[in-house]
């Protein structure tokens, strides 16, 4: 919330909200997403398709590095662009959205 209200200072917190056990859970601990052969490109698109005011993104929603550290991470950056573009549509102009992070 703090760097989101840096972006959107109005912004109010969350009504409910889910932390996985993942990091306890005995039956997940170390998994990660496993794909079936001949899996269409498509099917990754779905699960990150935003639902109301929501975004996902993760490791699973990478196309080109499921399964990998990577692709949670450019799966994240792209979530973060699409809200951006969303935010300035919805606000106008780029004051409203300062840069709190940066990758070189």
């Amino acid at each position: 919330m703090f760097q989101l209200r840096k972006m959107v200072p109005d912004a109010t917190d969350p009504i409910q909200h889910l932390v996985s056990p993942w990091g306890t859970d005995p039956d997940s601990l170390g998994a990660y997403s496993c794909d079936l052969i001949g899996k269409p490109t498509d099917q990754y698109e779905s699960p990150c398709d935003p639902v109301d005011n929501q975004y996902f993104a993760g490791e699973a929603a990478s196309a080109d590095h499921s399964r990998y550290v990577h692709g949670a991470y450019t799966s994240g950056i792209m979530v973060v662009e699409v809200c951006r573009r969303r935010l300035t549509v919805q606000h106008g102009g780029s004051d409203l959205l300062q840069l709190v992070m940066r990758e070189d």
